[in-house]
């Protein structure tokens, strides 16, 4: 006579009876995969918290940034008028003084009085 785990009629040696997914492997098999997710789901939660922490000092760093910066930019509009009131005070005496030290016979003129060669020019000597 053939042993029996649960009573009268049920061998031992049947997966089928004792795997109630037995009849549907592809069932037993998603329901596996969906533990394994479930499993993991710990893990990649604490991922996502460190992430979001990181994320969350950065934006911190930035909220500190932002207003310092807008503050030199702040500087930085203000002066810009002046540095063209300075440059409109030092053109009329950079155009006189090229003037007078001397031009380059092109009809460019340099503070130095020296001329940059024309465009297209021969050397001066031969090989």
């Amino acid at each position: 006579m053939i042993g029996t785990a649960f009573g009268i009629g049920t061998p031992l040696g049947n997966p089928q009876q004792l795997n109630p997914y037995g009849q549907n492997p592809n069932l037993s098999q998603t329901l596996q995969q969906a533990v394994q997710v479930l499993q993991s789901l710990p893990q990649q939660l604490q991922q996502l918290q460190q992430l979001q922490y990181v994320q969350h000092q950065q934006l911190q760093q930035l909220l500190q940034t932002i207003p310092v910066q807008l503050g030199q930019l702040q500087q930085l509009i203000q002066f810009v008028p002046y540095q063209i009131q300075q440059l409109q005070q030092a053109a009329p005496f950079q155009q006189s003084f090229g003037q007078i030290a001397g031009t380059s016979g092109h009809g460019i003129s340099t503070p130095w009085g020296i001329a940059p060669p024309a465009i297209g020019a021969q050397p001066s000597h031969v090989m």
